[in-house]
């Protein structure tokens, strides 16, 4: 069993094990969320790698009120939604070998 406050507390002293012991407990929840929030495994591996990092920057500002794992599943959650925000202008690009041609006939 894993003793969650330990684990932050150590993230917060800057300790790497702590850090990669965080991650290995909690990238497969969190990498679910992702997931629901991207169009491809990759476009959500990015978004994780994204998030990790804002916890990992900002974890001296969780000030052990309420749930960590709440606090970390919102900013992944922040995280992809301004992934998205940001890519909106290629959302809507299509690949035009993908894009069936159907020919237009007149005086039928």
């Amino acid at each position: 069993m894993i003793d969650l406050r330990q684990i932050v507390k150590k993230c917060k002293a800057y300790d790497k094990r702590a850090q990669k012991e965080l991650y290995e407990v909690y990238s497969p929840v969190l990498y679910g969320i992702c997931l629901r929030y991207s169009k491809s495994e990759a476009e959500a591996e990015d978004i994780l790698q994204d998030a990790f990092v804002k916890i990992l920057t900002k974890i001296n500002d969780f000030d052990d009120r309420g749930s960590f794992e709440g606090w970390m599943k919102r900013i992944v959650v922040n995280t992809a939604i301004s992934s998205y925000h940001k890519n909106k202008k290629h959302n809507d690009l299509y690949d035009i070998d993908k894009i069936k041609y159907y020919p237009v006939t007149f005086g039928q």
